[in-house]
């Protein structure tokens, strides 16, 4: 019984050891790596910042072409400070030739730009309407499709707005370095990548009132074509291509690239 309990005892420490040797190579590798990789220039924790080519305050109104601008509506300073940048676009967008539901007539156009700040929270409509006190009714993660054939997903939430006043539609998606995500999580990893020296991300939102709790299938189409739209133009006069910065051979002056996740 001595002898079996000796064996299993010394069993168990030499697991441990193990454990604890295999433990101490990774750290030493993955130190000796983040050491090359530095030295190599290889490592980025800290990103450079990637300007627009173009401010989203100059943005054509032909962006949302034949709906049309009806009101460039700015943001008091204090949200400012709570949004974290000051390179924001707000239009509130009406289509002129529209019948039908209030919905079919007016939208909210809100995009906003971040580059040069270590920010690994990026702001969602999520947890923004529900601090204005609306109430989420419904998420669908759902796949858009421009002109192109190039798919992308966009997050629809639905909400109750205050003293029961109707619903809100909101249709949202990140722009990151050239790739698309309607997950805060997937962008957080996107932001993190250490291969890259530069960075930057862009939240496009458009948000609808309904009278009705489910989004149409004509609303969803709507918002495909305006955002098909947006998302065009800001990749053709804003956005960096920091694929060619990346590459040192500057091209702020040339089209971003999509690629959907």
């Amino acid at each position: 019984m001595k002898s079996a309990l000796h064996l299993a005892g010394h069993s168990r420490r030499g697991a441990a050891n193990a454990a604890f040797i295999a433990g101490l190579a990774v750290l030493l590798i993955t130190g000796g790596y983040i050491s090359y990789a530095r030295g190599a220039g290889k490592l980025y924790l800290v990103k450079k910042a990637a300007p627009l080519r173009k401010q989203l305050t100059e943005m054509s109104a032909g962006a949302v072409s034949p709906w049309v601008v009806r009101e460039r509506v700015p943001i008091p300073d204090e949200v400012i400070e709570e949004l974290g940048t000051k390179l924001y676009l707000q239009w509130i967008i009406e289509n002129p030739i529209a019948e039908g539901p209030p919905w079919a007539k007016s939208a909210l156009l809100f995009v906003t730009y971040y580059t040069g700040v270590q920010d690994q929270v990026p702001h969602v409509p999520d947890e923004c309407y529900l601090q204005s006190g609306s109430g989420q009714t419904g998420m669908n993660d759902i796949e858009f499709a421009l002109p192109d054939g190039k798919k992308y997903r966009v997050r629809r939430l639905g909400f109750a707005t205050p003293r029961g006043r109707g619903y809100s539609f909101v249709y949202y998606l990140f722009a990151v370095n050239g790739d698309i995500y309607c997950n805060r999580d997937d962008v957080r990893l996107r932001i993190g990548r250490p291969s890259e020296q530069y960075l930057y991300y862009s939240k496009i939102e458009l948000s609808f009132r309904s009278l009705d709790s489910e989004a149409p299938p004509e609303m969803d189409r709507t918002a495909e074509r305006l955002l098909n739209q947006v998302i065009s133009v800001m990749l053709t006069d804003h956005l960096p291509d920091v694929a060619a910065m990346e590459r040192g051979t500057g091209a702020a002056g040339a089209p971003a690239n999509l690629q959907s996740h």
